[in-house]
């Protein structure tokens, strides 16, 4: 089979390519980090972002759902909600999944995983 050299300046610049668009893919999944606003907004607001003593399981256990998440080869963050009752309010928190030795072990691959859950309202 022949190949042009036109196609192989082709082949050579999609392999030139492919890291740059696994970075640019990595860095939109990042849950740490905004990416809809600038860090210094001037309109932007104080919010609640407190510890929540309670791990992602046991908030599971007492109601409260997924209702969104974003996943990356480190880790895997989830918003979850709980509806309001007359015992309590409707409530937000945001909790990270953490792999193995704290983080330093894919998600995917971690035995034992661990959660850091923050109230969001």
């Amino acid at each position: 089979m022949k190949f042009s050299s036109y196609s192989l300046s082709l082949a050579a610049l999609a392999c030139l390519m492919i890291p740059s668009i696994s970075a640019q893919a990595e860095s939109m999944i990042s849950s740490g980090t905004s990416q809809f606003a600038h860090k210094t907004a001037s309109h932007a607001l104080p919010t609640l972002f407190s510890e929540q003593s309670t791990s992602l399981e046991e908030l599971l256990n007492s109601g409260y759902e997924i209702r969104s998440s974003a996943n990356s080869e480190t880790g895997s963050s989830l918003i979850l909600f709980r509806p309001a009752l007359p015992e309590h309010r409707a409530s937000w928190i945001r909790c990270e999944l953490i792999g193995d030795n704290n983080g330093n072990v894919v998600l995917r691959s971690s035995h034992n995983v661990t959660s850091d859950c923050r109230n969001l309202n």
